[in-house]
């Protein structure tokens, strides 16, 4: 059994990338993790949970009496935990979404009536449920190349609420249209809250070094920050930036006219 976990860390302003991001390891390589993360949030000086953001500000490193150092070298030995190998491989998907908005309004994608009898009404809505697919299709795709046969994935995502319920509805109706093997492989998802479950946390952290590294893409320090963390070996990553092209051919892939017994004309696990 694999676990995939990810999070999600928004864009910042009007022209940033909306990024999911997360790791997949077997469900013993978790365990293990887990106990290695709350040993190192508890080594002195010690910290009650990780979330990049927090990390960030001043107020809460005063709050919980660690140094910004000190912070930055918990968040090595943090990242060190999960950067593969030690997980199987990371999963880093982003997109724009002012970007995203303006495809969807140019394409009336969202209101056509053929779509949304298969794919549900919640489809192309928000630019997190095409990052949740893609991540989805990433990780099924990657445990699929890496010869992993006869084991199930099944996702955690943080805790979203409505945007994950939808999502999550979509990938359900999706299933059918799944070749025998995706079919097999892909597991349940469901939301759990980051500062209960400590692999969430480190999902939190790759995505938002991901954001970090999108925002200024040609930052040298920051490109080696995501490879410390996302993997640099063959397999180690599977990462896809969604350009404005790539959304355009995705709409389009779902509007070409089908006959009577529409599908999805893609395979969910390669395209989507």
């Amino acid at each position: 059994m694999l676990n995939a976990f990810f999070d999600g860390s928004g864009p910042g302003h009007s022209d940033g990338r909306y990024v999911m991001a997360g790791y997949v390891a077997f469900c013993p390589t978790w365990a293990d993790i887990a106990e290695e993360w709350a040993a190192t949030l508890a080594e002195t000086p010690s910290i009650p949970k990780f979330k990049l953001s927090l990390s960030r500000s001043k107020e809460w490193r005063d709050q919980v009496g660690i140094s910004e150092d000190q912070m930055q070298n918990k968040i090595t030995q943090l990242s060190a935990l999960v950067a593969p190998p030690k997980t199987l491989f990371s999963v880093i998907c982003s997109i724009s979404e002012p970007d995203f908005k303006r495809v969807v309004e140019e394409t009336g994608v969202s209101g056509n009536k053929q779509v949304r009898a298969v794919l549900g009404k919640y489809a192309f809505k928000t630019a997190y449920t095409t990052l949740f697919h893609n991540v989805v299709a990433r990780t099924l795709n990657q445990v699929r190349m890496l010869g992993i046969t006869g084991d199930q994935v099944d996702f955690v995502f943080d805790r979203e609420n409505e945007l994950f319920d939808n999502a999550n509805s979509i990938l359900r109706d999706m299933r059918r249209f799944f070749d025998p093997e995706l079919f097999t492989m892909c597991g349940d998802a469901i939301q759990r809250d980051e500062d209960k479950v400590l692999p969430l946390q480190a999902a939190d952290l790759i995505a938002g070094i991901s954001k970090d590294q999108c925002q200024d893409p040609n930052n040298l320090e920051l490109q080696n920050r995501i490879v410390s963390v996302a993997g640099k070996e063959k397999g180690e990553n599977a990462t896809l930036h969604l350009t404005e092209q790539r959304i355009r051919e995705m709409i389009s892939a779902v509007l070409t006219p089908m006959p009577e017994g529409w599908k999805p004309p893609f395979d969910y696990g390669v395209a989507l």
